[in-house]
């Protein structure tokens, strides 16, 4: 019966490591830009978790910048919102930066009415604007193929 429960046990933690991997996925837009799209709502381990796998995966893949896109976010709590302005300084002191993108009005009139201080960090409402910013400050040109 021990041995059923620790199984039991092993499997959850397991399964509970994966659902965080897979709840805050880091993706590779061009080189040296990363993308993390934020789902849902946050816990305290879910932003300590995010926080960490970013600047993980930040310095791993040796980037520039990071996009974290709110677009998915329903609500922003103030725990989000200091867990994300912890990973800005994060990135910014391992000499990257990041760029909060998907902020729809109703998170701008959250954002406007807390404490965080987004002084100096670029916001955009979409995710493409964001993406062709950073593209540009990467020292990227995009344009279209003549037909």
């Amino acid at each position: 019966m021990l041995d059923l429960e620790q199984k039991v046990k092993e499997r959850t933690e397991e399964l509970s490591i994966l659902v965080n991997e897979l709840s805050t996925p880091i993706i590779p837009v061009l080189s040296g830009i990363l993308v993390v799209p934020l789902i849902g709502n946050f816990s305290d381990e879910r932003v300590s978790n995010f926080i960490e796998r970013s600047l993980l995966e930040f310095s791993r893949q040796k980037a520039n910048y990071l996009l974290i896109d709110l677009t998915g976010v329903k609500g922003l709590d103030t725990y989000t919102m200091d867990g994300i302005q912890k990973l800005i300084l994060s990135i910014r002191l391992i000499g990257g930066e990041c760029f909060i993108v998907g902020i729809s009005a109703d998170q701008a009139i959250q954002i406007s009415k807390s404490n965080i201080q987004l002084k100096n960090i670029h916001t955009f409402s979409t995710l493409q604007h964001g993406v062709e910013f950073a593209v540009e400050q990467n020292g990227f040109e995009i344009k279209r193929k003549k037909e």
